[in-house]
């Protein structure tokens, strides 16, 4: 009896200390991985969690290696996506998405309309057929009226935690606060944004860690409806806790936002610092789309300060690990590149121009008149950018994107944009996306 008891014994015992470890995954992420790796390799139960975890970790590569020997619940299909939208792999993960649950189109679960509107926003374009917002809007009236998921299935890795929960509730919100701003809807981002902050305040410490993420999103609506400081303070504090928590590519996240807080303090030192961090935190989960950010945030404050050299190097960087991305993403590297080199030409020391260039249409010695912001304004024209679209990239007031504008008119003698634009073009030529 001793004998048949014993097996029982040590099988409840792992299953408690499974419990236990799910329990926490989201407070201490890489404790429960390496925790996790000594249990039997036959305990599936416990590798799809270790896979949960390395997701929560920052370590979506070897998350991807953990699933792939073991067969995939509902849930860890939603944290495999995660992984994949992680990495930069769009296709990969809108595929995953359609293959585990069919009936997406319809009828959605909260997990799953949370996740298909992450990915929509990450990658820029919708995600089976669906906006950001559209998916946004989806899951949030599920996890408010109960449709979808049954309630009680947790979200250690991310993929939600079933109709009705709070924290669902909040990073619907908060999606749905970054997916207005994402298209310059302003007024309906900063409505949003207020609701979603107010249930982000309410949330517990434990539940807030479940969805760090949700943050970043509310971080990036209020710094595009010019509530820096609340934003900043904001991820200061979630920076804090996600370190706590060695949720590694969230902490990465949050060092962008800081460092994007700091350039529009015009703080550029700690605004590089910031970027350099974000910059080595996706050198270590492996996340493309961050290092693509990092790269361009750090281009940015380089020029601010006057680096032209560095910010090239950044530029490159970007427009070269974009590539996998492709899409939006392929484009705004190839613009920050192209900002960068207008920019270095303005620099250089002009020549000496004849009174029939001028006539002609030459470009270099007009926009040489221009100071560096000038000159970014000017890019910015050139791309069919709007005053209010020119102040969110470069983080400034439209006022004081519309005051740049009337000084580039009258040192080139002219108010029209096309011919701004025009010019532009004949200074920068068109950017290649190969770095040369």
């Amino acid at each position: 009896m001793r004998t048949d008891e014993a097996p029982d014994a040590t099988a409840r015992a792992s299953a408690e200390l499974l419990s236990f470890v799910a329990s926490g995954l989201h407070r201490e992420a890489a404790a429960a991985a390496s925790l996790l790796r000594l249990f039997p390799p036959d305990d599936k139960e416990a590798r799809l969690l270790r896979a949960r975890a390395l997701v929560l970790a920052g370590l979506p590569e070897s998350a991807l290696r953990e699933y792939a020997s073991v067969p995939l619940t509902a849930r860890d299909a939603l944290v495999y996506a995660t992984a994949l939208r992680l990495l930069g792999r769009w296709d990969e993960a809108e595929r995953c998405l359609e293959r585990s649950a069919p009936s997406l189109r319809t009828l959605p679960a909260t997990a799953s309309a949370l996740e298909c509107a992450a990915l929509a926003l990450d990658r820029g374009e919708p995600a089976l057929g669906r906006t950001a917002q559209q998916w946004a809007q989806r899951a949030l009236h599920e996890a408010e009226f109960g449709v979808g998921v049954g309630a009680g299935e947790g979200d250690e890795a991310g993929a939600g935690t079933g109709a009705g929960s709070d924290v669902d509730i909040v990073h619907a919100r908060c999606l749905l606060a970054a997916s207005y701003a994402a298209v310059g809807r302003f007024g309906a981002a900063l409505d949003a944004a207020d609701a979603a902050a107010r249930l982000l305040d309410g949330l517990g410490q434990d539940a807030l860690l479940r969805r760090l993420d949700s943050v970043y999103r509310l971080a990036d609506a209020l710094f595009y409806t010019g509530r820096r400081r609340e934003a900043e303070r904001r991820l200061g504090e979630a920076l804090v806790r996600a370190r706590d928590a060695a949720q590694e590519h969230v902490a990465g996240l949050l060092e962008l936002g800081l460092a994007r807080a700091r350039l529009a303090a015009e703080d550029l030192a700690s605004a590089g610092r910031w970027a350099e961090r974000a910059a080595e935190s996706a050198r270590r989960t492996g996340g493309v789309p961050l290092a693509v950010d990092a790269a361009l945030c750090l281009a940015q404050v380089r020029l601010a300060a006057n680096d032209i050299a560095g910010a090239l190097e950044a530029a490159e960087t970007a427009v070269r690990d974009a590539r996998a991305l492709g899409g939006v993403w392929r484009d705004r590297a190839a613009a920050r590149l192209r900002e960068v080199r207008v920019v270095r030409e303005h620099e250089r020391p002009p020549a000496v121009p004849s009174d029939k260039a001028e006539l002609s249409g030459g470009a270099g010695p007009l926009l040489d008149a221009l100071s560096g912001r000038e000159a970014q304004v000017a890019v910015l024209v050139s791309e069919g950018c709007t005053n209010q679209q020119i102040a969110a990239r470069l983080r400034l007031s439209p006022k004081t994107v519309e005051t740049h504008l009337s000084r580039i008119f009258k040192k080139l003698g002219s108010t029209s944009r096309a011919q701004v634009a025009h010019w532009v073009g004949l200074t920068a030529g068109p950017a290649r996306d190969d770095g040369g």
